[in-house]
């Protein structure tokens, strides 16, 4: 007796199914990489890697305890959050003061007087009020370099409203203190500030160039 065996039939394009599926699954990472984007950008976590380089802590204010920001220092004020006026993350360090001393909260940094350092902020005002809220610069050092916006002494807002960005460098001090006022019922808003020697990166402002 003779077995017949059938001949396999080949599929007409055999490397087409598998070509295919690559693609598929080319898409579908592509869609999972750019959800998983959206997903840690939005939870802070970006931030968070960036914040380990800065020298200010608590500098974006995303974290507050009993009514007041972690690391900073108030000063007969009532700090306040309002999430609605941020301009980056969740957080915002709002001062009003009714006083007409200026009053606020600051920082100490405690830095290398041989290193050159980048600083930039940004601070907004509920209305123009020339004098009332701006921030303060305080050096340690008799040979500190710096650019206009952080000489030492007060500095005021002159935006209407709107957020102003504060940079610079400086250089020649062991420790800075950095600190944001108000006063005579004006209410300053205070984000995104952050400190590190002038070779680190920030992708949330261009690097300013340093003057003598």
């Amino acid at each position: 007796m003779v077995t017949v065996t059938s001949p396999k039939v080949k599929p007409k394009y055999p490397g087409k199914k598998q070509s295919g599926d690559k693609v598929t699954m080319a898409i579908i990472m592509l869609v999972f990489l750019g959800i998983l984007y959206a997903i840690v950008h939005k939870s802070g976590w970006m931030q968070a890697s960036e914040a380990h380089i800065n020298l200010i802590k608590n500098g974006s204010f995303e974290h507050w305890h009993q009514g007041a920001p972690v690391n900073w220092v108030v000063e007969g004020v009532m700090p306040f959050d309002k999430p609605e006026e941020a301009r980056h993350g969740a957080h915002v360090l709002g001062i009003f003061n009714k006083d007409t001393l200026k009053k606020g909260v600051y920082q100490i940094a405690q830095l290398d007087p041989s290193v050159t350092y980048n600083l930039f902020f940004f601070i907004k005002g509920s209305s123009y009020s020339h004098g009332d809220i701006g921030y303060e610069i305080k050096y340690c050092g008799n040979n500190v370099k710096a650019t206009e916006e952080l000489k030492p002494g007060k500095h005021f807002y002159t935006g209407v409203g709107q957020w102003q960005q504060i940079y610079g460098q400086f250089s020649g001090a062991s420790c800075i203190e950095l600190r944001f006022f108000s006063c005579c019922g004006s209410t300053l808003y205070v984000d995104d500030v952050f400190l590190a020697p002038a070779h680190v990166k920030s992708q949330k402002t261009h690097q300013p160039s340093m003057v003598n």
